[in-house]
């Protein structure tokens, strides 16, 4: 990838959202090598303010009515080539962005405008720095250390959420230390999503994160994140955990769904296992959660104050699938403590 220089480059933010536009304004300005930060809220206003000689950044907001097309941006990509970041709320609404080769997202963090910036700022040092290699474990085949496997004895975490559920799970990352347990995770998002998901958290959090991938092995030190619209779901292979990735039939009108990935650990890792169903709307996950608990795998759900929508944790709770109700702050701790025993 050629790397480019952000010294004095422009950011600007494609938005009719003033108030958006001002709380993020003076933190990007305060960003080392950040130049001009400009608002713009038509096509002809973006192309008319992208400079020459450095790198030009569009933080363009999907929540604002600016009537630019995925084609437009596109073009506007290709004739200028800026760095287009979409933000939003909810990737729904970027979701048609991307069959138009616009990828990267980053979403809003209401009344967080540091964090929001450094989110942005970490795509932003993707294209102007050097790739410096991370001391994670190695991905893959051949080189892989025995340890990293694991077997049946062995603890792995498996974790289900949906709405809210990307705060959430940050949350939980954030407490996990390098050399974590084994984690699957099962988020519902839309196509094309949960690989940029996976890839801006392995660039901050110190363990490996990844979107899953068909024959997967789960690893020390690794979160597999299910690919959208694909269940997962587990199997031994060659006497190790790996995960098989697969088009179905939507169960709670969803794919991937928790319940199938928890369903398939039951026979395999029986007490070998933590559980966590975490913030969302509906069911999924909660009987899955229950089948866990019956075979001795230590559960936990996710509190209602701190909860996006006390859906599947409260189901799952009042079904008595739960060992722990607990605030997110708690829960990556607990996973640790759980994951030791």
């Amino acid at each position: 990838m050629i790397r480019m220089d952000m010294s004095s480059g422009r950011i600007i933010i494609a938005t009719q959202d003033l108030a958006f536009f001002a709380e993020i304004c003076a933190t990007l300005s305060a960003e080392s090598g950040v130049g001009a930060v400009i608002n713009a809220s038509t096509l002809d206003g973006v192309a008319n303010k992208i400079g020459f000689g450095r790198l030009n950044v569009i933080i363009f907001d999907v929540d604002s009515p600016l009537g630019i097309s995925p084609q437009s941006l596109r073009s506007l990509q290709a004739k200028y080539s800026p760095l287009i970041i979409l933000v939003g709320k909810a990737i729904t609404a970027a979701q048609v962005y991307t069959m138009q080769g616009i990828r990267d997202f980053v979403f809003k963090r209401k009344n967080n405008a540091r964090a929001f910036v450094n989110d942005i700022m970490v795509k932003v040092r993707e294209r102007t720095q050097p790739v410096l290699a991370k001391a994670k474990p190695a991905l893959g085949g051949g080189a892989l250390s025995l340890n990293a496997h694991i077997g049946v004895n062995d603890k792995v975490v498996v974790i289900a959420s949906s709405t809210g559920g990307t705060d959430a799970l940050e949350k939980v990352f954030a407490v996990l230390p390098a050399d974590c347990p084994p984690t699957l995770v099962v988020q519902h998002m839309p196509s094309g999503f949960t690989k940029l998901f996976a890839d801006r958290l392995n660039n901050i959090y110190p363990m490996t994160i990844k979107e899953a991938e068909n024959g997967d092995y789960a690893l020390r030190g690794q979160i597999l994140i299910a690919p959208a619209d694909q269940h997962m779901s587990a199997f031994l292979k060659g006497g190790k955990l790996a995960v098989n990735c697969f088009i179905g039939e939507r169960i709670h009108a969803v794919m991937p769904a928790a319940d199938v990935l928890f369903e398939s650990l039951v026979p395999i890792m029986k007490g070998s296992a933590v559980g966590v169903v975490l913030t969302g709307m509906g069911a999924d996950g909660a009987r899955g959660l229950y089948k866990m608990h019956a075979v001795g795998a230590k559960t936990i759900v996710q509190d209602a104050a701190t909860s996006v929508v006390y859906g599947m944790p409260k189901v799952a709770y009042e079904m008595g699938a739960a060992d722990y109700q607990l605030p997110i702050g708690e829960i990556g701790k607990k996973i640790m403590e759980l994951a030791a025993k």
